[in-house]
């Protein structure tokens, strides 16, 4: 049991590392590719990494796979939600937005798997919102502050995380038939699936554009590619797995100061006080939620 718990935390603080750089380098590639495209290469590039290793599994396809192809469908709306919203927010804000997941989750746990929720939860689940609130309406209240976001793609982003929440609280179940890698490798190619058509169709309106790359854009696309790609979502299902879905998001807590040093050394991101105080009630109330004592 040790074991499997220095494992699923070892898999934490890897992810949160590489799930910091996502949106950081989700910004810099979006300013040459649109959405869509971006999200495809992304996760194509995700499974063609997981393949051969997928494929050493032979792993039979049956009906319980088929339930795993349509959760991955909530997944697939997260990544392809988010790659709108950061476009148009800061890549520090809206890390933060998903450090309220564990929060979410106590929800959606509540009215799904009717789990308990004592004072402590709930209290953690007003401090949580209310820190998401206070990063979703920063933009009206200071127009000044760039740094910021937009409200729109905040709320994008928000949506994006709730459908990750689902996403999370459902399929720890499915760790009974299959291995994280399975799991990671139908959600990947589950993406890249479905936003293959809207890639065409960006190839068809803009030819010229995907041959006029620089080389930021290439270098992001890959990067988050294999590490904000194949490397975190395995390893946040590696989490769930040898941990629990509890100990998978303290992901979400390391990730916004993960990704707080890649925008600021990258981007140039700085943190404000408004950030601040969202950030610390978001993050406050999720460590309340996932308290076990």
């Amino acid at each position: 049991m040790k074991s499997d718990n220095f494992k699923a935390l070892i898999s934490v603080i890897l992810a949160a590392i590489f799930g910091g750089g996502i949106s950081v380098f989700a910004k810099i590639g979006l300013k040459q590719i649109p959405p869509f495209s971006f999200t495809f290469f992304r996760f194509f590039i995700a499974s063609l990494c997981m393949a051969p290793f997928v494929l050493k599994e032979k792993q039979k396809i049956e009906k319980k796979l088929l339930k795993v192809v349509f959760l991955s469908l909530l997944a697939t709306a997260n990544v392809t939600l988010f790659a709108f919203g950061v476009r148009l927010t800061t890549a520090t804000v809206s890390q933060m937005l998903y450090a309220v997941v564990p929060v979410i989750a106590a929800i959606f746990s509540y009215f799904i798997l009717r789990e308990k929720l004592n004072s402590r939860k709930i209290i953690g689940i007003f401090l949580g919102l209310t820190g998401v609130l206070t990063l979703i309406i920063l933009p009206i209240l200071d127009k000044a502050i760039d740094f910021s976001g937009n409200f729109l793609g905040n709320l994008i982003v928000l949506t994006a995380v709730t459908c990750f929440t689902i996403y999370t609280v459902l399929s720890k179940k499915f760790h009974k038939y299959y291995s994280p890698l399975t799991i990671t490798f139908i959600f990947s190619l589950t993406a890249s699936a479905v936003l293959c058509p809207l890639f065409m169709k960006d190839y068809y309106a803009n030819p010229n554009l995907f041959y006029s790359l620089n080389l930021s854009s290439i270098f992001s696309t890959f990067f988050v590619g294999i590490f904000g790609g194949a490397a975190y979502y395995l390893l946040y299902q590696y989490a769930i797995k040898h941990g629990s879905p509890v100990i998978a998001s303290m992901t979400m807590y390391l990730q916004p100061t993960a990704t707080f040093l890649w925008a600021f050394f990258l981007l140039s991101e700085k943190l404000t006080l408004g950030i601040i105080i969202g950030g610390i009630l978001a993050i406050g109330g999720a460590l309340m939620v996932t308290r076990k004592i």
